[in-house]
């Protein structure tokens, strides 16, 4: 009896931790054309980052073009992600890559504040893999020395997936903690801050970037999601403790 009292005290305590994960960011780049001013589902408009017009950022048959060397563009969050000590920061999108470049080059990251064109976290890569038809995704906290790029395994060119990174915040300082799912299973974790300092209070936007001509991949990307999941309570975490002394009793 008191195993079922427990259990189901646990269940409720997941449910509702979980209900309170808040969406600051989603796009499914349903308007074909310019990305540039158009607003996305959740967030503010589409920004250009910089100055560079060229190869405008564009939308098409429901996935969005992102090429190299090219216009780069930012969209604020609908409010500010804090960077409180063990709540976490979920980016997730679909994925396909038609083409990709031996030294690689990051594509997607979030930023603060919205518009810097300096402070870009939670990079996410791609790049060529050796063997023929393939490329690997990477994933770098920010920039600035001792950064740090890690690549997982080989995926399939011109095949879609569905990708999510987790950036979990940590008291202190350099951290941090970073992961890489593909269509649902892990594909990187274990990386640990590296590079720049970390941002202070908030995350505040998502970018999308093209970039040089010579390391950048080409590929399109289609329902950008970004939501912030709260730290695990204390009582969660006593329960869940609890539940496993009963089972191992008996």
């Amino acid at each position: 009896m008191k195993k079922t009292v427990l259990l189901a005290l646990l269940t409720l305590s997941l449910a509702t931790n979980a209900s309170v994960a808040a969406t600051v960011f989603s796009e499914d780049f349903s308007t074909n054309g310019a990305l540039l001013g158009s607003t996305p589902d959740t967030g503010g408009n589409w920004t250009i980052t910089g100055t560079s017009v060229v190869n405008p950022l564009t939308g098409a048959n429901g996935v969005l073009d992102v090429l190299t060397t090219g216009q780069d563009s930012y969209a604020a969050f609908s409010s500010q992600a804090p960077t409180t000590g063990g709540t976490s920061l979920s980016m997730s999108f679909q994925l396909n890559v038609t083409a990709a470049q031996a030294t690689g080059d990051y594509f997607l990251h979030l930023s603060d504040p919205a518009g810097t064109t300096s402070n870009f976290y939670n990079r996410i890569y791609a790049k060529s893999s050796t063997n023929a038809g393939f490329y690997q995704m990477g994933i770098a906290s920010t920039s600035g020395t001792g950064s740090v790029i890690t690549y997982g395994g080989d995926l399939a060119l011109n095949a879609t997936v569905v990708v999510s990174s987790l950036w979990t915040f940590v008291d202190g300082l350099a951290n941090d903690t970073f992961s890489l799912t593909v269509g649902g299973g892990t594909y990187l974790s274990g990386y640990t801050w590296t590079g720049n300092a970390e941002p202070t209070a908030f995350v505040s936007a998502v970018n999308i970037r093209q970039g040089t001509g010579s390391n950048a991949p080409t590929l399109t990307i289609d329902n950008l999601t970004v939501e912030t999941i709260p730290e695990v309570s204390s009582s969660l975490l006593m329960l869940s403790a609890a539940l496993g002394l009963m089972r191992r009793r008996r």
